[in-house]
């Protein structure tokens, strides 16, 4: 029926592994098997990250949330690789996730607006921890970035001037510069834009809260 859930038949294995099965999308038939939720097509899912705590309040336990999951994104690229359009049925994954969404308890939100406010959160922290480990990566492909600015300086000077004049100014307020210099440009500057962008999303969570509070 339009609308329902296809039917689910769950099953556990002798070695404690689950299957899935039942679950028709467009005539296709969809099994799959996880060894005991730790492990998805031989590669670990429990990467060592902390449960969320509420202790801080909710606004510290989703950054929290965010930061440990860009330093196991920085410390385990091939997660970003994970399919996670679907759930990933794994013990140490659905408690991470259960525990994020008792953050957002007692705070007047709509059921709906839990579980959606925590996927915005996750969502983001995916998208942005991609470029995080992006510029991790470019240095061994195009080489350092003084190396790469220099070789393309010349044609940019020669194909900018004058052409995007906000952009030019914005460069000489100093919209383009990073917090640290200790770090590779390309590299601070994607951690510079995590964490605005994740300060906007909790903003976002915050007056979804007082919304709701009335």
């Amino acid at each position: 029926m339009e609308g329902k859930s296809p039917p689910v038949q769950v099953v556990r294995s002798r070695r404690g592994s689950f299957r899935r099965s039942g679950v028709r999308t467009g005539g296709v038939q969809a099994r799959l098997q996880f060894g005991g939720g730790r492990e998805v097509g031989g590669q670990r899912l429990a990467v060592g990250r902390p449960l969320p705590s509420a202790d801080a309040g909710w606004r510290a336990g989703l950054h929290d949330l965010a930061a440990s999951g860009l330093t196991a994104f920085r410390a385990h690229p091939w997660l970003l690789q994970v399919v996670t359009s679907r759930t990933v049925f794994g013990p140490n994954v659905l408690a991470r996730h259960d525990a994020a969404l008792a953050l957002l308890d007692g705070y007047g939100l709509a059921a709906a607006d839990i579980v959606g406010c925590v996927a915005a959160v996750e969502a983001y922290t995916r998208g942005a921890a991609s470029a995080v480990v992006e510029a991790e990566q470019v240095p061994a492909l195009t080489g350092g970035d003084d190396e790469w600015w220099e070789q393309r300086a010349p044609l940019l000077g020669e194909r900018m001037a004058g052409r995007f004049p906000r952009l030019t100014a914005l460069e000489e307020a100093g919209a383009l510069a990073v917090s640290d210099s200790a770090l590779p440009y390309t590299l601070q500057r994607a951690l510079d834009r995590f964490a605005f962008g994740l300060g906007l999303v909790l903003d976002s969570v915050g007056a979804r809260i007082t919304a709701a509070r009335g």
